[in-house]
């Protein structure tokens, strides 16, 4: 986990050297000791998210497994909607999360809207929510230069986000989630989160890394930080919203 290191402390190169070797060195890991470790660290998420939902008197009906969020992700999310000034978060992806952030609100007043592509998906989780679910199609467009397949919305018409959760939509490949550079470029404020799920993968680092040179291009200040237990999270945090790197 050496090169995670200069990674969380911003710099460039460890995050290109990673993009290309991270995926070869899990599956060495996976064979060695890495699955151990990630999966002790995974178990102390879930450890502390549960302490949590009680401290706060919150049902806790979430299911880290499959394909669902990691309570690595769900303990991050907690911890910055009731230790952080978030007051608007844009969820792309639907899921664990989408319950958890609505359930949140009963714990501090903030605004969410939530973005899915799978129509049935969509519909199951916005019953089970008060806050928007919106059921997108994905559609091609021109992002930063290149082509992706994203959501269509009009992401200037619903204002500006303080968290942005990427976590959608559920495609592989390269720049799988490169649509997220959209919402990125309208964040504004110097407090802010940006949440990468999957973050081990390339497709994803790719989408990362782009947004990096966006921020930096902006001369935004910021702190970064790879998470990691099953899957991996990478958070991109300014202002007063920077503390996420240290949770």
């Amino acid at each position: 986990m050496g090169l995670i290191r200069p990674i969380n402390q911003g710099g460039t190169a460890g995050l290109k050297l990673f993009k290309w070797l991270g995926a070869p060195a899990l599956a060495i890991g996976q064979r060695l000791q890495l699955p151990a470790r990630m999966a002790g660290n995974e178990l102390l998420y879930e450890r502390m998210f549960s302490h949590a939902l009680d401290r706060f008197e919150l049902e806790n009906r979430y299911y880290g497994t499959g394909g669902a969020a990691t309570y690595s992700l769900l303990y991050l999310l907690l911890r910055s909607i009731t230790e952080l000034p978030v007051q608007r978060v844009v969820e792309l992806g639907c899921g664990q999360t989408t319950l958890l952030l609505d359930a949140l609100q009963a714990v501090r007043p903030f605004e969410v809207t939530s973005y899915e592509s799978d129509a049935t998906w969509a519909e199951r989780i916005g019953d089970q929510v008060g806050h928007p679910v919106i059921r997108a199609e994905l559609v091609q467009r021109r992002v930063c230069g290149r082509r992706t397949m994203t959501y269509d919305v009009d992401v200037g018409s619903g204002g500006q986000c303080d968290l942005l959760l990427v976590d959608g939509p559920q495609q592989r490949g390269r720049r799988c989630r490169w649509g997220a550079l959209q919402w990125i470029d309208q964040v504004r404020s110097d407090d802010f989160i940006l949440l990468f799920d999957d973050a081990e993968r390339r497709g994803e680092l790719d989408t990362i890394e782009a947004a990096l040179k966006l921020l930096r291009r902006q001369q935004r200040s910021f702190r970064t930080r790879f998470f990691y237990s099953t899957k991996w999270q990478f958070a991109i945090a300014g202002g007063r919203c920077a503390p996420i790197v240290a949770f």
